[in-house]
C-alpha cells in the first residue's frame, strides 16, 4: 500500500487536515499527518484547511 507523508506536518491544531479530507486519505501518526496514496485524491482541501499552513504539496513516499 501506498503511503505518504506530509511535509512538515507535525500536528498541533487537532488533525484538521484530516477532518476536511472528503477522501478519508490522512490519518494523524505518532503526532504526523499521513496521507494513504492510494485514497487521496489531491483535491487540495487539506491544503486549504490547513490553519497552521503545514502542509505543502507535493507529497513524499514514506
Amino acid at each position: 500500500m501506498a503511503k505518504k507523508k506530509i511535509e512538515t506536518a507535525f500536528v498541533k491544531c487537532g488533525g484538521t487536515c484530516a477532518s476536511v479530507c472528503k477522501a478519508n486519505a490522512i490519518s494523524i501518526k505518532n503526532g504526523v499527518a499521513v496521507v494513504d496514496g492510494k485514497l487521496c485524491k489531491s483535491c487540495g482541501l487539506c491544503e486549504e484547511g490547513c490553519p497552521r499552513g503545514c502542509i505543502t504539496g507535493p507529497f513524499t513516499e514514506l
